[in-house]
């Protein structure tokens, strides 16, 4: 029987602490929709939002192996801010940017584990940051910025469906 395949169990984990993180310092009651793209863009009901969605997940070569029982795997998730931005004149953003990026940088935060030094709680190995990109679809009223993360984690060489992570499978 297959379980929930490695990526799926690292989006729901980041989904579930992002959901859970603090917005108050950008956001007035501190709300946040974390959720899934599912392929579709955030509504405005759903503002502020940050959406979750896989580019690709990859094994990497073989020098990243720690041994043969183990592939390390690298997903790539961009990590998409939508919100309502304040007008122009209000002085509150100035450039309609510093808000999306306090979003997703509090986001980012969420996903590591200070108490114990891990990311996700010891599902992945490391979480990099990679780039920041302001969206074309961005507009006088509405603020969109993705971020693109890289999530290294490890299977079983002969199981890609098979998570070693403390306390996972392993």
């Amino acid at each position: 029987m297959i379980t929930l395949p490695p990526p799926i169990i690292l989006l729901i984990e980041m989904q579930r602490r992002g959901a859970a993180a603090d917005y108050s310092q950008v956001i007035q009651d501190g709300n946040v929709t974390v959720r899934h793209a599912r392929n579709r863009q955030a509504v405005k009901g759903e503002l502020p939002s940050i959406g979750l969605i896989l580019v690709s997940d990859d094994p990497q070569v073989s020098d990243q192996q720690r041994n043969m029982d183990e592939v390390v795997r690298e997903m790539v998730v961009d990590v998409q801010a939508d919100i309502e931005l304040a007008t122009e004149d209000g002085g509150e953003d100035e450039t309609g940017l510093a808000m999306l990026m306090i979003m997703i940088a509090i986001f980012l935060r969420s996903l590591k584990d200070e108490e114990n030094a891990s990311w996700l709680g010891g599902l992945c190995d490391w979480i990099s940051v990679d780039s920041l990109e302001p969206s074309d679809r961005s507009t006088a009223d509405a603020g969109r910025m993705t971020r693109a993360i890289r999530v290294l984690y490890r299977t079983r060489s002969d199981d890609e469906n098979v998570l070693l992570a403390a306390g996972v499978n392993g």
